[in-house]
Order: C-alpha cells, then sequence, then structure tokens
C-alpha cells in the first residue's frame, strides 16, 4: 500500500476544515475521511481547477474557495444523515459532500467571474 505524505503546509490547512467541521458542524470524520481531506487541501492547491488557475489567484483565495466548498460539503445530504445519526462521515460521505459543495462553489464562480474583489 502507498502511504500519502501532505506537505506541511497543507496539513495545517485541513487541520483547520477538520476542526471548522467539528466544532461549526457537530461532524467526525473516520480516518479514511480525514485522509481524503487533507489530499483534498493539497490537490486544490498545487492543482487548482484550470479556469481560476491564474497568475490573479492567490493561496488565500484558494483557500477561501476550499473553505466555502467544505462549508457546503456539511450541509450535504448523506453528510447531515451520518450526523444526525452521531455516526462518523465516511470516506464515501464526504467524498460526495465535497463534490456536491464543489458544484455549488465553482458554478458561482463560472456563471459571475473569478475576480480579487469577489469572496
Amino acid at each position: 500500500m502507498a502511504a500519502i505524505v501532505v506537505r506541511g503546509r497543507y496539513a495545517k490547512k485541513a487541520d483547520e476544515l477538520a476542526a471548522h467541521l467539528r466544532e461549526a458542524h457537530d461532524i467526525r470524520l473516520t480516518k479514511n475521511s480525514e485522509r481524503l481531506l487533507y489530499i483534498t487541501v493539497q490537490g486544490w492547491h498545487e492543482e487548482p481547477p484550470e479556469f481560476i488557475a491564474s497568475e490573479t489567484v492567490d493561496e488565500e483565495k484558494l483557500s477561501a474557495l476550499l473553505f466555502d466548498i467544505v462549508h457546503q460539503a456539511a450541509e450535504e445530504e448523506h453528510v447531515k444523515v451520518k450526523k444526525l445519526k452521531g455516526e462518523e462521515v465516511t470516506f464515501t460521505d464526504l467524498f460526495a459532500g465535497v463534490f456536491k459543495g464543489g458544484q455549488w462553489v465553482l458554478r458561482n464562480i463560472v456563471k459571475k467571474g473569478f475576480s480579487s474583489e469577489e469572496a
């Protein structure tokens, strides 16, 4: 099995997102869903979507967008069902939540455009 190593600066951002899910939304993650969150943070920053990957997009903007995506993921039905049952959110539930959260957040960018004044 291959080991996945997340760079330190991304691990800190992932820790902050996991804490936000726990503290603001009362969502507990399984080990695999935590790993998904960590690799998502690193991948988001190292390989951002092409339509927002430009010189005008900085780390802060990317972090803000990812925060919005994860925040929306907490409201996704798979995630909410686990929370209501008092269960940990599994990999597949978080995956669905991040996917749908990403659709919601990024759809707004595609419709409105991406500028430094937004977010």
